[in-house]
């Protein structure tokens, strides 16, 4: 019995935990890589939106599957504010 246990569940048990934690990653990865994106709006969009396709959708989602801080891959001309958005501050 304790074989079948070893062999079977064990290993099916692993495979569905990982199965769950790339869903909740990749819902979280769908939600922040639209969250990124530039406003068409932003006086810098097409340098910040040259920086965003820079970094791929799979390279962020493997980032938050091995619990790596995915922000690292992006270049910090996305995270900066435009003029518009600091006068509004």
């Amino acid at each position: 019995m304790t074989e079948l246990l070893i062999l079977f569940y064990i290993p099916w048990c692993l495979l569905l935990a990982f199965a769950v934690w790339g869903v909740i990653c990749n819902e979280r990865t769908s939600k922040r890589f639209n969250q990124l994106y530039p406003a068409p709006e932003d006086p810098m969009f097409w340098e910040k939106a040259a920086a965003f396709k820079a970094v791929s959708y799979d390279k962020h989602l493997w980032s938050m599957m091995t619990f790596r801080d995915p922000m690292k891959l992006y270049d910090p001309i996305i995270f900066e504010k435009s003029g518009a958005e600091m006068n509004h501050e």
